[in-house]
């Protein structure tokens, strides 16, 4: 097996694993009762805490890899500025995992904004702001590559 190949199937059992730890946080908060005299929600710590670390984690590698991919386009159209950037060709270097990762933590993140906005249980808001520091792991992936000289 090549070793794109495996990347390819470890990159994929990963954001399986983020996609189902999410969801299980989700359905707790959108499954709490929210009738009155009912104890505010309490996240479960443990899963929050490992919901924001996986997250984080997708949010900065993600952010990482399509930096130096823009990069890579950068370098490759600085030495043909003939050849024109294509969507296929943006694809092609960003690559499989990139393009899912990006498309899991954008649809992550609606599914978290619109519980934290509509009132479907408590513990929203909880939920938006670990999202909110995982924004920041993103930022902070993108970093280096944003601030990165050209040479």
């Amino acid at each position: 097996m090549a070793l794109g190949s495996l990347f390819k199937i470890l990159a994929t059992v990963f954001i399986a694993i983020i996609v189902a730890v999410w969801g299980i946080v989700l359905v707790q908060i959108w499954r709490y009762p929210t009738a009155e005299g009912t104890p505010p929600f309490t996240p479960n710590g443990e899963l929050f805490l490992v919901a924001g670390a996986l997250l984080t984690a997708l949010a900065t590698n993600t952010a990482a890899a399509l930096g130096f991919s823009i990069s890579e386009i950068k370098g490759q159209r600085n030495l043909d500025p003939t050849v024109p950037i294509t969507l296929a060709s943006a694809v092609s270097v960003v690559g499989y995992p990139v393009l899912l990762a990006t498309a899991v933590y954008l649809c992550i993140g609606i599914a978290i904004a619109f519980t934290a906005w509509i009132p479907i249980g408590a513990g929203g808001i909880a939920a938006l702001s670990v999202y909110a520091v995982t924004f920041f792991g993103w930022i902070i992936g993108a970093l280096p590559v944003i601030l990165k000289t050209p040479s």
